[in-house]
């Protein structure tokens, strides 16, 4: 039931909407120059967004298969690596390969989240549907 609820067009071009506002959300914070007196470390912020930018694909991971999930986690990764190779052009931002790191991270860490729960669904529609 979830599965098809996810494949309905509307839920998916509202999964596209949103992963393009994010995208354009994480562009504009890492392209604009950072605010003086900002200094924190901020690997985990890279982590959890760059995992929550994957987390928002959900509804395309769920119903996808794992080439599809795979080839858009990567395109999310390459997506980071250009943000970060642009902030060559930002006054006040470098770019940082430790930053791509942890973008990476964040990624891969939401993948395996993502493919945990796809499993967990799969297992409890299995249970629920007769002669299965």
């Amino acid at each position: 039931m979830l599965a098809q609820a996810l494949q309905q067009p509307v839920i998916q071009r509202a999964t596209a909407l949103l992963l393009v506002a994010y995208g354009a959300c994480l562009a504009w914070l890492s392209l604009t120059p950072v605010p003086a007196g900002v200094a924190v470390s901020d690997k985990l912020l890279h982590v959890g967004a760059y995992g929550l930018f994957m987390m928002l694909a959900a509804p395309v991971v769920l119903v996808s298969s794992l080439r599809t999930v795979w080839l858009l986690a990567a395109m999310i990764f390459l997506y980071s690596a250009g943000l970060e190779a642009g902030q060559a052009l930002v006054p006040g931002r470098h770019p940082s390969g430790l930053d791509l790191l942890a973008n990476g991270a964040g990624v891969t860490l939401a993948v395996a989240a993502l493919l945990v729960w796809r499993r967990g669904l799969g297992a409890a529609v299995r249970r629920t549907v007769p002669g299965s």
